[in-house]
């Protein structure tokens, strides 16, 4: 789960990628430290720290192998950090209980929307 750093170290570099100006536009960076097996190998166990930025998603700049930090659809508290596997009308083939068989479903993502997972497919988190 993705939580704010804390300490003088992640506000001292929070603060130096925080802002920054591009054709009269400010851009607000937050460092994010996240935890969990969801996305091993790319992003450690005990936590790592990622910039998050908001314009790419209204510029509809975020595609597959993208790594976004979204609301928890079971907590909407807490926020979770996936990739990006597909965009609207793209078919995804998962399977459906990875660590007990090879039972796969294949679905097209509805518009709109984005298909997300995180690396470690055998990590329900």
């Amino acid at each position: 789960l993705a939580n704010p750093p804390k300490g003088p170290n992640f506000f001292f570099l929070s603060f130096l990628f925080s802002f920054y100006y591009e054709k009269f536009l400010i851009v607000t960076t937050i460092a994010f430290q996240v935890y969990g097996p969801s996305m091993l190998p790319t992003l450690n166990l005990t936590g790592d720290v990622v910039l998050v930025e908001h314009l790419s998603q209204k510029f509809g700049k975020v595609g597959p192998g993208d790594v976004v930090v979204v609301r928890s659809p079971e907590n909407p508290r807490k926020t979770v950090t996936k990739r990006i596997v597909a965009v609207e009308g793209e078919s995804v083939t998962f399977l459906v209980e990875p660590a007990l068989s090879d039972r796969s479903h294949t679905v097209v993502v509805p518009r709109g929307h984005v298909w997300i997972q995180g690396d470690n497919i055998y990590s329900r988190f």
